[in-house]
């Protein structure tokens, strides 16, 4: 189902956004399955503006999967 929703958003020429991703595993298949974004507490905890920018300045922007 994952991979027919992210072909058809594709072909109509739309990014795919997965939500909940809890667990590397479920990044790496998602990412297998060709959804473009991924966001959950794998990658974060919910944070406040004043916590992200703090931890934007330390960050650098990177690839987490491929």
């Amino acid at each position: 189902m994952v991979q027919a929703i992210a072909d058809i958003a594709h072909t109509l020429g739309l990014k795919t956004v997965a939500e909940g991703v809890e667990t590397h595993e479920s990044a790496r298949l998602l990412h297998g399955l060709g959804i473009d974004f991924l966001q959950g507490y794998y990658f974060g905890q919910p944070m406040s503006r004043g916590d992200l920018d703090c931890w934007l300045s330390q960050h650098q922007p990177q690839r987490v999967i491929g």
